[in-house]
């Protein structure tokens, strides 16, 4: 399809999409959230080809992904945080203060992974305006990586929506447990450092995966 098309923006866009995004591709696993529950082999393999793409990606290429819809946005988003691309903090920034909400659940990720205070001004700013909006996906990520920023960075940011009646107890109907929500960000820290998520493990000593299992296909429930 690249070759017949005379616009040099729409061949970009085929590229990448077909490149990252493409059905039943590698990163199929983002848009279903299965890379946390890979096993062991898979995963590895898994961790290698995100590493090296988020080195290899052109800044031009994962703006590109950006734009698009929401699952180029979300491995986008992973490969910004995979690969540490301070490059496109001011992107990511931007797209913080943008009316448009659509996937925008790997902002905490992509946000936390690159880890300084720029990157929590930015969860600050999405948490801001997302909240009373109601966004569906995304400031429960936000707030968690922004409660990890916090403990890294010796800050207090998130105490501003966890304040009871605050805005995360008006947009969830609840108040807030800041482990739980440590804990919702901990898998994807650990994908994204080439660590083994929690949640394998537990699969594994829950007996979720059956007798027998080599370790390369995913839990029988998928």
């Amino acid at each position: 399809m690249e070759i017949l098309t005379r616009d040099p923006q729409r061949a970009l866009e085929l590229r990448v999409t077909r490149r990252y995004v493409k059905a039943h591709g590698r990163y199929w696993y983002v848009f279903s959230r299965a890379a946390l529950l890979l096993p062991l082999p898979r995963l590895r393999l898994f961790q290698r080809r995100l590493r090296r793409d988020a080195r290899q990606a052109t800044a031009r290429e994962l703006e590109t992904l950006l734009r698009l819809g929401r699952r180029e946005q979300g491995v986008g988003l992973w490969l910004i945080a995979a690969g540490r691309r301070v490059d496109l903090r001011n992107r990511l920034a931007e797209m913080a203060a943008e009316d448009e909400h659509r996937g925008m659940a790997d902002l905490g990720p992509a946000a936390v992974c690159l880890g300084e205070d720029q990157d929590a001004e930015t969860l600050v700013r999405y948490l801001r305006v997302a909240l009373p909006r109601g966004d569906e996906d995304g400031p429960r990520m936000a707030l968690a990586a922004l409660l990890h920023l916090d403990d890294r960075l010796d800050a207090h940011r998130a105490q501003e929506f966890l304040a009871a009646g605050g805005p995360w107890e008006r947009y969830a109907g609840h108040a807030a447990d800041p482990d739980d929500l440590r804990r919702s960000i901990a898998d994807y820290l650990d994908l994204f450092s080439g660590g083994r998520p929690t949640s394998r493990a537990e699969l594994i000593r829950d007996g979720t995966y059956p007798p027998g299992w080599w370790g390369w296909h995913l839990p029988p429930f998928f």
